[in-house]
């Protein structure tokens, strides 16, 4: 299935804005890379979309957290509630992935 150009200027845009504000919101977010996709899912009981923001950081460090809603939807706050999350996972219930590596 083809999108257009509109379409995927608008998911590009917003992908660059949440980084940005992971960025703003993380202490450390100038040394810290930040990955932003959205996968879809079939499986039963899986949410269609999630949105997966990785963190990675010096030392090889990195985190994985997941928001239950497609790309587009994602707010500042759903960032902001998904960083208070200390323990490096996502949303309740997101079986996302905690802090990996050394």
């Amino acid at each position: 299935m083809l999108k257009n150009d509109e379409s995927v200027g608008a998911r590009s845009a917003h992908t660059r804005q949440v980084k940005q504000w992971v960025r703003e919101l993380l202490v450390d977010g100038d040394a810290v890379t930040v990955m932003v996709g959205e996968l879809e899912c079939a499986e039963p009981g899986c949410p269609p979309r999630e949105t997966v923001i990785a963190l990675l950081r010096e030392g090889g460090r990195s985190e994985q957290r997941k928001l239950h809603r497609a790309l587009l939807e994602v707010t500042r706050s759903d960032v902001e509630r998904l960083l208070a999350c200390g323990d490096g996972g996502g949303e309740p219930g997101s079986g996302a992935g905690g802090p990996s590596g050394a």
